[in-house]
């Protein structure tokens, strides 16, 4: 009897810059990851609701909405969320909401760095909890900042 080898992490990368979009998702397949990629929220949660996801990387703004708000309407939290943003000063909420705000263009390597680093982190994938006063997790455990 073989052992079946371990899952590989499944990123879902969401940008509606499809360049962006792609390069991600191809340097993330090289790097051992499988990965699904969506161009807009709703394609986010086709997605997420039919796949068992364990890191986001999303761009902060997306045609149909934001990153934000679509990390919130995840029926299941992933593992580690990442948010892409081209602003150097984002708010409390956004940076409540994910584990980890990179300005764009982000290394490949830095994004790999956050991933394997909390996707080593055994916990199961949890809900959205409700947000705070100024829009950020109130649970202090979510509030990771920015890396």
């Amino acid at each position: 009897m073989t052992i079946a080898p371990e899952r590989r992490p499944l990123v879902l990368v969401v940008d509606d810059d499809d360049d962006h979009n792609l390069v991600m998702t191809m340097s993330l397949e090289a790097l051992g990851y499988e990965v699904r990629a969506a161009d807009s929220c709703a394609a986010a949660h086709a997605v997420a609701a039919s796949e068992n996801v364990d890191a986001l990387l999303s761009d902060l703004s997306l045609g149909d909405g934001n990153a934000l708000d679509l990390v919130r309407g995840l029926a299941t939290r992933p593992r580690v969320a990442i948010v892409l943003t081209g602003f150097d000063d984002v708010g409390a909420a956004v940076r409540g909401a994910f584990d980890a705000v990179l300005l764009k263009p982000a290394t490949i390597d830095r994004v790999d760095e956050i991933l394997r680093r909390a996707l080593t982190d055994r916990r199961e994938p949890t809900p959205p909890s409700e947000p705070g006063v100024d829009g950020a997790s109130s649970d202090p455990s979510r509030r990771r900042g920015a890396a």
